[in-house]
């Protein structure tokens, strides 16, 4: 977050590199002078997407500081490990024949330890 305003980074749709386990990683490059003080995530469409962690500048999350739509076991970003917190709905079905359900936003607001 820069005076105000969210500063998007990547806008992507990750697809997993394995097949095999379904897990991909991204290393996203913030090539700025300012230190990021929170992070936010965001995802919607048909099915979800699972993050087991986050880190920014060499800063991890310290806090949640909002979810919204919907997000299981949010705290799990705040471990460097394999849990996962999981955004949105598993059912591609229900959200193909519900525009609301595919359109939701799912986010999660985080504090990075300084």
């Amino acid at each position: 977050k820069e005076n105000g305003e969210w500063r998007c980074i990547d806008d992507s749709v990750p697809k997993p590199h394995d097949l095999n386990t379904a897990l991909c990683e991204y290393f996203i490059p913030f090539n700025e002078k300012m230190t990021p003080a929170e992070v936010k995530i965001e995802a919607y469409g048909m099915g979800g997407i699972g993050i087991c962690h986050v880190e920014a500048d060499g800063h991890v999350p310290c806090a949640i500081t909002a979810v919204d739509g919907t997000v299981e076991n949010p705290a799990n970003l705040l471990a460097d490990d394999v849990r996962f917190a999981w955004f949105g709905n598993q059912s591609t079905h229900d959200a193909y024949f519900n525009d609301a359900i595919a359109d939701t936003v799912h986010a999660v607001i985080m504090t990075l330890s300084m």
